[in-house]
């Protein structure tokens, strides 16, 4: 099983990178000039802890794979707060965000969505007891 959560781990962390490309890709700092400065100030707070969230996460899934497959306690706990976080990340990906962007970068579309869903599984799976041995 533990193999399972070091592939969440990674898929994790190309979340974590993809952020990186996306404040060039979406154009954040044009973009944001155009807001007022405690907008922009907050979005970029937000998005530093959001990261450092999801940076976290991949390293729960390295270190405490076990405990998060255990299906009890603890693990059972974040697993389960881990599977409602990707899910809820997965609705967005699929109801919420700008169909024509979707379009337009399909490929990524796809590989989101796969991963959010790999995530929620995986974890809600943890968080019901699937993987307790």
């Amino acid at each position: 099983m533990q193999e399972l959560f070091w592939i969440a781990a990674a898929a994790q962390l190309g979340v974590l990178s993809a952020n990186f490309f996306a404040k060039r890709m979406f154009r954040y700092r044009e973009n944001l000039e155009r807001v007022d400065p405690v907008v922009r100030d907050v979005f970029w707070a937000q998005h530093t802890f959001l990261m450092l969230a999801v940076a976290g996460y991949a390293l729960l899934c390295i270190f405490f794979a076990d405990a998060l497959a255990s299906g009890t306690g603890i693990g059972r706990a974040i697993s389960g707060f881990l599977a409602l976080f990707w899910g809820l990340r997965l609705v967005m990906q699929v109801w919420h965000y700008n169909a024509d962007e979707k379009r337009r970068h399909s490929g990524f579309n796809w590989l989101f969505t796969a991963t959010f869903l790999y995530l929620a599984c995986l974890f809600g799976g943890a968080a019901l007891g699937g993987f307790a041995r």
